[in-house]
């Protein structure tokens, strides 16, 4: 499985990814995608590194 979708609602939504070309990949496709289905629609995309045996879900909201 190349992510995982941790969370969505309110507007927001966490995906982790395998590792950051995949991440990079989709929002590149997503991104296409917004802009051609809903021209005019903000979209803020932030990549951070995440080693799951190290680092906490909540630091996420904290980068």
């Amino acid at each position: 499985m190349d992510s995982e979708l941790v969370y969505s609602g309110g507007g927001n939504t966490v995906i982790l990814f395998k590792n950051l070309d995949i991440a990079k990949k989709f929002t590149r496709e997503y991104t296409k995608k917004v802009l051609l289905k809903a021209p005019g629609l903000q979209l803020i995309i932030a990549h951070n590194n995440f080693i799951w045996d190290k680092d906490s879900l909540d630091t996420l909201e904290k980068k």
